[in-house]
């Protein structure tokens, strides 16, 4: 498959999803990313030539963060408790539409 045909694929695939990007960036080079987090304000680039980022005071991976849709697939199969905290299916689709028009342009 060539890079035309494998990104026509990987736009039906997302477009399925019901994400319809403006503009999608694909496998593009660590210096095309570092430029793009720079020219975004997103990063820095160290005196050594590294990409430095600020991610805020909320850096690390919180457990109280984790959530699973519940749904018919998960009820019985998910260990349901203080670290397997249930999403309600309607909490999902609201997030699920907000996500698709963000990314959507």
């Amino acid at each position: 498959m060539n890079e035309s045909e494998s990104t026509a694929k990987f736009n039906a695939q997302i477009t399925a999803f019901g994400i319809n990007p403006s503009k999608i960036y694909r496998n593009l080079s660590v210096e095309k990313l570092v430029e793009i987090s720079v020219e975004k304000n997103e990063g820095m680039v160290t005196s050594t030539g590294s990409l430095s980022v600020k991610t805020g005071k909320y850096t690390g991976r919180s457990p109280d963060d984790r959530f699973i849709v519940f749904d018919d697939l998960t009820h019985d199969k998910v260990h349901w408790g203080k670290v397997n905290k249930q999403l309600p299916t309607e909490t999902f689709e609201k997030l699920s539409q907000k996500m698709k028009k963000f990314v959507g342009g």
